[in-house]
């Protein structure tokens, strides 16, 4: 299935990137377990551009550590088919990999990284880059400064549609718990 994207193009010198190089499919290697990396769009310095970038917001995991725990409760004080020992088995791996990813943020705080080159010259992107959603056509319409200021350049970011839907099956990227590509 295809997904509409957004494309940034800078109002002072015509720069234009896509939402979509936010997106990819990034773990890390832990202990030989796969961990989730918990990812923004961002701008990078060394490479120029929007990028997928590492985000460190512990908020996220406490709380699916907490409703998994619930839900976890919820189906043990109950008769136990096969059906929801599996589910209980899934919640137990989800608080696993919140866990291990709680362990990444409190050893690496402060030290997120650019998930294409490695860098630590990042900039998060806070701008609001979200247009309204056409249902019927599944596009998105219209046009929105976003209120992220290109760097270096000084101009401000304006979100439009893409014209074209991407439909990305990305491979897997692998990282060690220090950030680095494996």
């Amino acid at each position: 299935m295809s997904v509409p994207s957004t494309i940034l193009t800078c109002d002072r010198c015509g720069f234009s990137s896509s939402t979509s190089r936010g997106s990819g499919n990034y773990k890390y290697l832990i202990e030989g377990k796969e961990v989730y990396v918990s990812k923004m769009l961002g701008w990078c310095q060394d490479c120029n551009n929007f990028q997928a970038i590492e985000h460190f917001d512990a908020d996220r995991p406490w709380n699916e550590i907490i409703e998994c725990r619930e839900e976890i409760e919820r189906l043990k004080s109950r008769y136990l088919p096969w059906k929801n020992r599996r589910y209980i088995r899934y919640q137990q791996d989800t608080i696993e990999q919140n866990t291990q990813l709680l362990y990444v943020f409190a050893k690496r705080k402060g030290s997120e990284k650019c998930l294409t080159c490695g860098s630590q010259k990042i900039i998060p992107f806070d701008g609001d880059c979200s247009l309204k959603l056409d249902a019927e056509a599944y596009v998105y319409t219209g046009e929105k400064p976003t209120g992220f200021k290109h760097p270096g350049c000084g101009g401000e970011f304006v979100a439009t549609p893409a014209e074209v839907r991407l439909s990305l099956r990305r491979a897997t990227v692998y990282y060690d718990i220090a950030g680095n590509k494996l």
